[in-house]
């Protein structure tokens, strides 16, 4: 602890953490959708329209009509499949997740888990889909979060998703030095 003698105020100062340029959160300023691993002809968010690093965010897609998916499901009165809709939300998950601030970004990130997944409407040609997800917890490389599908003001999915990656590998810590002692197990030698 640190005294500055002049006013007799004691300061703790807490070590900086290093962490490597490759490694920061992508800035909103940036583009968010490079968080992504998906290549752009199956990204369901156009635009990440506010972001909180590493808490929460909300994105748009719009369902343009074209998209392949759209030929099949169904031929005359096409809509945007609800699977879809729960992978809009688990990508806008993921670029939350790689934001954060603290936590580094996670390798192979995924959907693993969806759990409570209600569709209560459908998306078609043109609209304009309102994401909106939250993230509510994290375990090593799992991240825990809910999100919100919206179109046009009706309510469209509801659901929690698990995502996970791995994780960066640790350095180890550096080798003693000739002569140099462990703490620890070297210790209890003497």
């Amino acid at each position: 602890m640190a005294e500055l003698p002049s006013i007799g105020l004691r300061l703790s100062l807490k070590p900086l953490t290093f962490v490597p340029y490759h490694q920061l959160p992508v800035p909103l300023s940036a583009n968010p959708l490079s968080a992504l691993p998906h290549g752009p002809a199956f990204r369901f968010v156009d635009e990440v329209t506010s972001l909180e690093p590493g808490r929460c965010a909300t994105g748009c897609y719009r369902v343009r009509g074209d998209e392949a998916f759209l030929a099949g499901h169904f031929p005359g009165a096409p809509m945007m499949p609800g699977v879809l809709l729960i992978e809009a939300v688990a990508q806008l998950v993921g670029i939350v997740a790689q934001s954060d601030p603290v936590i580094p970004p996670l390798a192979d990130l995924r959907l693993t888990a969806v759990r409570a997944a209600k569709i209560t409407g459908t998306a078609t040609p043109g609209e304009l889909l309102e994401l909106s997800v939250s993230l509510s917890g994290r375990l090593g490389p799992l991240i825990q979060a809910q999100g919100t599908v919206a179109a046009g003001g009706r309510a469209l999915l509801t659901a929690q998703v698990v995502l996970s990656g791995t994780a960066p590998e640790k350095s180890a810590p550096p080798a003693p030095m000739e002569g140099e002692r462990r703490k620890g197990a070297d210790e209890s030698a003497n």
